[in-house]
């Protein structure tokens, strides 16, 4: 026969697996989403218009499923967009990889973007050095 532990060592044991889970979640909360074990980034309140283009042509995607009411499928390919907005008292132009996208019940959607170097082939260059060519 077993021996079953006693009621001691069950909240012994209980207290070391709570000590563990919040261990855990501190260190949830410091890595960034999808990226390992890298700090996540400081998060600083934005209020300000975005304007952006999105850096992409053609988009392929694989079924996931569907239903009467909609859709469902994974991208074979990142999608990029150039964006502009005032920050810091100046207009700040970055480009960014779409990374993330929660929807609410009321059709709000977020978007989490990933800030990267342009690409070479980049679709929005051209009408970004236009823009800048014809603004200055």
């Amino acid at each position: 026969m077993i021996d079953q532990p006693n009621k001691q060592e069950l909240v012994s044991e209980l207290q070391g697996l709570r000590s563990q889970v919040q261990n855990l979640e501190k260190l949830i909360g410091l890595m960034s989403r999808g990226s390992g074990l890298h700090p996540r980034a400081p998060r600083h309140p934005l209020d300000s218009e975005i304007e952006m283009i999105g850096d992409f042509d053609l988009i392929e995607a694989e079924g996931v499923d569907i239903s009467d009411s909609g859709i469902c499928f994974d991208l074979k390919q990142p999608l990029y967009f150039f964006m502009r907005f005032p920050y810091n008292g100046a207009i700040s132009e970055k480009y960014a990889r779409l990374v993330w996208v929660k929807s609410n019940n009321s059709n709000l959607s977020r978007l989490g973007f990933q800030f990267e170097q342009p690409r070479q082939d980049t679709i929005v260059r051209a009408v970004t050095e236009t823009d800048t060519m014809t603004t200055t």
